[in-house]
């Protein structure tokens, strides 16, 4: 017993230890989470910014390929103060352009040594120079156009510039790094918030999907252990899970209580077999008396006939009485390997329940690999959006370009072009608004392969939730194999005392036939006393062995009894 209530402290100290394995899992599964959203919040930033970079360089390129090629086309078709108007024209433009799309952008017109152009009046001179740096403008006369990344004021801004060699003029257009990376900020700041609540999500979903089933196969296990140490008036309380966790702890308690019955059943039948056994001995014991005084009787049997008879018929009445008892005995020990036998059904059924539950739990496994391999194809759809994306970004900015030559022959032809001039700038607005929505689907995108990749961690959970589930199934299937083999046990010892009864039941009724002899022998006294001598101590010696055998009998309820004991039924 001591062995028992030590292996017990150990099955209690294993839960134990479970639930902070648990608890140390779901910690490493919600850091590799938040590793996972600063990493791709990381990455998102660090690619967008590259991205945005280079996008507004190329915007601001051709921006100013495009101005120059205007004011080359300008200077040639028209007069100065013409020039100046239409020059004031594009410049304010392009200029408002800029400030709709959100940037904070400043336009230089300059002359080679680094002075303003005067747009009212492009032959006057004046004296106010520019704060861009010396290098700047050596570039852009040596190179004809290019981009630097430069300080302006305390400010990290965009410089994309380009020679005018008809008038000797260098354009130039800045834009505040600050102003095209707020779109930027937004997403991140969004992408963050929505990985926190991925993060709530998910533990709250853990905790709510594998809290029942867990909490229910530790009740059921409890239980089990506790019956396998003979306490069979422990009942399972499992009943979340699903409808197989209740089907399985009813069956447990439903095997408990029919096991719990025929214990008691056996505790009644062994008693009796006591009593019976007892009662045999004693009857055995004055078998063996009344045997020795008739073997002493026979000396004299011819002056003492009805004292002998007397005898006689009192050992036929106990032989009688003596199968009567016997017979009862085999009805009871019948009995009892019935109900041991139910009880082995019992357990096999248990078993097979068992069974049942590691093939549901093989399926929650199958459906969490299902889930991993459906989050799989949701990740190759999205790269194939973001290829979609880029074809969208390539083609505005195709757009953009064609509606600016567009602006050029509409500049060219004068007041007779105003109007495609209305409808080139809104081209060129379209194409811009095409390029923004490409970039915000990209944004988006890379939110949903975030989600998708803490869904895939669930999915990824669940499947070890249910290997935990086939562990815990797999030692309540070593316990009740542990119960079966006792039972099996107890079966054998029971076929053993009906097979012994059996025996003792032959031998008494071979001493009941003695006994008639005897009678016949007395009626017979005068011819055959030495006949009835020979009986006599033939009875004598069968009169032992029912003593012994009674004795045996004595023996085997003990052991019986003791079995009884390791299951407690209270």
């Amino acid at each position: 017993m001591k062995k028992k209530y030590l292996s017990t402290i150990r099955f209690n100290r294993f839960n134990l230890s479970a639930v902070k394995i648990r608890t140390r899992i779901l910690a490493l599964f919600l850091i590799l989470i938040t590793a996972a959203i600063a990493i791709v919040t990381g990455v998102t930033y660090t690619v967008g910014k590259d991205n945005l970079e280079n996008m507004i360089s190329n915007q601001l390129n051709n921006s100013v390929r495009s101005i120059a090629n205007q004011i080359s086309l300008l200077n040639s078709a028209y007069s100065s103060k013409e020039f100046s108007r239409k020059l004031n024209y594009v410049l304010t433009s392009e200029l408002s352009s800029y400030k709709r799309a959100g940037y904070d952008t400043d336009i230089y017109l300059l002359h080679a040594d680094g002075t303003f152009v005067d747009i009212t009046n492009t032959n006057r001179k004046t004296d106010k120079k520019a704060n861009l740096p010396d290098n700047l403008l050596k570039s852009a006369i040596k190179e004809k156009r290019g981009s630097m990344k430069i300080k302006l004021d305390g400010n990290d801004v965009t410089v994309a510039f380009g020679y005018i060699l008809e008038k000797d003029w260098v354009y130039a257009v800045s834009v505040k790094k600050a102003s095209y990376l707020k779109l930027l900020y937004k997403l991140q700041f969004i992408s963050l918030i929505s990985g926190v609540i991925c993060i709530f999500l998910a533990f709250g979903l853990n905790m709510l999907g594998t809290r029942g089933i867990i909490n229910s196969i530790k009740k059921i296990s409890n239980t089990v252990v506790a019956a396998g140490n003979g306490a069979l008036s422990v009942r399972s309380s499992a009943s979340h899970g699903g409808p197989e966790i209740s089907n399985l702890s009813n069956s447990l308690n439903l095997m408990l209580a029919n096991f719990q019955k025929l214990l008691g059943e056996i505790g009644t039948s062994i008693g009796e077999l006591n009593a019976s056994s007892i009662e045999l001995n004693q009857i055995s014991k004055i078998t063996d008396c009344s045997t020795s005084y008739i073997r002493e009787l026979t000396h004299k049997m011819s002056n003492k006939y009805e004292e002998q008879n007397s005898f006689a018929t009192q050992i036929a009445e106990s032989a009688t009485q003596l199968i009567k008892t016997i017979e009862k005995v085999i009805q009871k020990v019948n009995l009892t390997a019935e109900l041991s036998q139910l009880m082995i059904n019992s357990v096999l059924e248990g078993l097979k329940t068992i069974k049942e539950l590691n093939g549901y739990m093989g399926e929650i496994e199958l459906v969490s690999k299902q889930i991993v391999d459906f989050v799989n194809i949701l990740d190759n759809k999205s790269n194939e959006i973001h290829k979609v994306t880029s074809t969208i970004k390539n083609i505005s900015g195709q757009t953009k370009l064609l509606s600016l030559n567009a602006s050029i022959e509409a500049a060219r032809a004068g007041e007779t072009g105003q109007g495609f001039m209305v409808v080139a700038h809104e081209i060129q607005n379209l194409a811009y608004s095409s390029a923004v929505s490409a970039i915000e689907v990209e944004e988006i995108v890379k939110d949903i392969k975030t989600n998708m990749d803490a869904v895939l961690k669930i999915a990824e959970h669940g499947r070890n939730v249910s290997y935990k589930g086939s562990e815990m199934a797999n030692v309540t299937d070593i316990t009740f194999n542990d119960i079966l083999n006792k039972v099996s046990e107890t079966h054998k010892n029971v076929k053993d005392i009906s097979y012994k009864a059996n025996h003792i039941s032959e031998n008494i009724k071979q001493f009941e036939i003695n006994s008639d002899k005897i009678l016949s022998i007395i009626n017979q006294m005068a011819a055959s006393s030495q006949e009835v001598a020979a009986e006599v101590e033939k009875h004598h010696s069968i009169s032992g062995s029912v003593i012994v055998n009674s004795e045996n009998i004595l023996s085997v309820a003990a052991k019986f009894e003791q079995l009884k004991k390791l299951f407690s039924t209270d």
